[in-house]
């Protein structure tokens, strides 16, 4: 049985692991309804009645009973709704 090669080892480097904030950088995050609604204090109903009044964004429908918002999106949102106020 021929062994197992570790190119780390060959190359005499380290294999490259991205850190959380990295990964995180080159990412999106999305969130469900209850994510969006606990990341701003507010319910679930009214998360979906912000995003009938367009003070949120629309989120990206992935089924008929799944929905995801961008993180960065939603937080945009957030500070035009601070801005206005």
């Amino acid at each position: 049985m021929p062994k197992k090669m570790n190119l780390g080892k060959m190359l005499n480097k380290e294999p490259v692991e991205q850190t959380k904030s990295e990964n995180a950088a080159s990412q999106p995050e999305y969130l469900r309804a209850r994510g969006v609604a606990a990341m701003l204090g507010i319910h679930v109903s009214t998360c979906w009645r912000l995003v009938a009044e367009g003070k949120l964004p629309r989120p990206i429908k992935l089924g008929t009973r799944c929905s995801l918002w961008d993180r960065s999106a939603v937080l945009e949102a957030v500070k035009k709704m601070g801005e206005a106020a």
